[in-house]
């Protein structure tokens, strides 16, 4: 198979992964709510907004005008959310293997920064060369 073959394969499993993830934010909701810390306000909103964030990511990086500007807002985003992915592991949420708790942090920060590594791979980026 060819490297835009392969890029292209990549970017549908991305999508995959992104458009279930964003869905998830509207089916369980509460699960999400436990993942940011007590006291922060409007959080149901903030789930909604970021399972909205991760439909249209999932999209975007299958359209080929928006597949570079996807990738970068894509991997902008997963380096946002990661403190909140932390925390859950702290605070044993049972969702993304934080009821593990610290031990979910050895699969978890590494496998998001692989996602990271993905995205930036199969959307074109140049901005560092491996």
């Amino acid at each position: 198979m060819s490297s835009a073959g392969l890029h292209l394969v990549g970017r549908v499993c991305i999508a995959a992964l992104f458009f279930m993830a964003g869905v998830s934010h509207f089916t369980m909701t509460s699960k999400y709510v436990e993942m940011l810390p007590k006291g922060w306000k409007y959080v149901p909103g903030l789930i909604y907004v970021t399972g909205v964030l991760e439909i249209l990511g999932a999209i975007g990086i299958l359209v080929p005008h928006t597949t570079l500007l996807t990738g970068n807002c894509l991997i902008a985003f997963l380096m946002c959310v990661l403190p909140a992915n932390i925390y859950a592991s702290y605070a044993r949420v049972e969702l993304g293997g934080g009821e593990l708790g610290l031990k979910a942090l050895l699969f978890r920060v590494p496998l998001q920064f692989l996602l990271i590594a993905w995205i930036y791979r199969v959307t074109g980026q140049t901005w560092i060369r491996f």
